[in-house]
């Protein structure tokens, strides 16, 4: 409802489409309030920003949704017979900027084989995300790898997507709060040589203008109807059947830093 996002969420669909020259987009774009909704902006040109998106993309109007609901429209069957290779998901309060560029990024993301990936977040609450907040990053490191990455922006292969859509089940997991924690170790389980990494030459911001970008978006408590114990153990006992007893729980706030690739695609993993 705030007016910030909407526009934040056109400039990211021009940006996009800007520098895919050579990349078939697809862009659609969920929406949490009806299209009447939108007459609410006291600025008229605010008000038919969706009218210009509906013109870019296509825009689901689902009242009372959240970013969960939205990713079980795009069943990775589906996404796979349909011909797309990868799924880029990002927030309406993530400030792509001018870093990210589709045609560049994703041809090289595609060569190391990164399966999920994710810019450098200011405004994250994961030191390895945001760029120089973590003193074992350094400059040399064009991507790091690790097996926690918040869901602000994310990108993600084929195989990357169906993995995380089996762990953003919102039936089973409360609203998909949590699947981030889930994500790595299922997908390294059913996987041996899955990767998912932070592209440490780019950045984005996570607007929150309630905390000066010092705190993560806010869970509202109709999205934890549960703790994150309760909701975890779910997961392992309902949605994966028990996988999860094979794994340590991964900690909310950890530093799970795997390694690295240089710029020469260089791999160096900690032992």
């Amino acid at each position: 409802k705030d007016p910030i996002r909407i526009r934040n969420v056109l400039q990211t669909v021009k940006r996009f489409q800007f520098t895919a020259e050579e990349t078939d987009l697809h862009c659609v774009i969920g929406s949490y309030i009806m299209k009447e909704d939108y007459q609410m902006y006291p600025f008229e040109g605010d008000r038919k920003i969706i009218d210009e998106l509906e013109q870019l993309c296509e825009v689901f109007y689902v009242p009372g949704s959240h970013y969960a609901d939205f990713t079980r429209f795009m069943n990775p069957v589906l996404v796979k017979e349909a011909g797309f290779d990868y799924i880029i998901a990002i927030q309406d309060d993530v400030i792509v900027g001018n870093d990210f560029h589709v045609d560049r990024d994703l041809a090289f993301v595609e060569s190391i084989g990164l399966d999920i990936f994710s810019p450098t977040i200011a405004g994250s609450t994961h030191s390895l995300v945001k760029r120089g907040q973590d003193s074992r990053v350094t400059s040399s490191m064009k991507v790091v790898l690790t097996d926690f990455i918040e869901i602000f922006f994310v990108g993600f292969n084929l195989r990357g997507w169906e993995c995380f859509y089996a762990c953003s089940d919102h039936i089973k997991l409360s609203k998909g709060w949590g699947s981030d924690l889930a994500l790595y170790p299922y997908c390294a389980k059913k996987h041996a040589d899955f990767n998912m990494g932070v592209l440490n030459y780019i950045s984005a911001t996570h607007y929150n203008p309630n905390a000066a970008l010092k705190r993560p978006l806010r869970h509202y408590k109709e999205w934890r109807t549960e703790n994150a114990g309760v909701q975890m153990r779910k997961f392992m006992d309902v949605t994966l059947n028990g996988l999860w007893r094979d794994f340590p729980l991964i900690p909310l706030r950890g530093n799970h830093f795997l390694g690295s690739i240089d710029s020469d695609g260089n791999i160096t993993m900690l032992p």
